[in-house]
């Protein structure tokens, strides 16, 4: 499996817990409470900007030539 996006794992609760809330500081309900672009917002501070995969590179490079 590739490492999930951090949109995938602000999408999921067991990701969540697997990748960014390892010591289980957060309950589900708070996790479900709220957004995904603020969980995303908190990989981000947490972990920095994402890096885009391959694919995703290769499409900026298309799209600029």
């Amino acid at each position: 499996m590739s490492t999930p996006t951090y949109a995938e794992i602000a999408a999921s609760w067991d990701i969540w817990i697997e990748y960014v809330d390892t010591d289980a500081t957060m309950t589900a309900e708070e996790f479900d409470a709220m957004s995904i672009e603020d969980k995303v917002a908190l990989q981000v501070v947490a972990f920095g900007a994402e890096i885009p995969s391959p694919t995703e590179r290769a499409a900026v490079v298309d799209r600029e030539r």
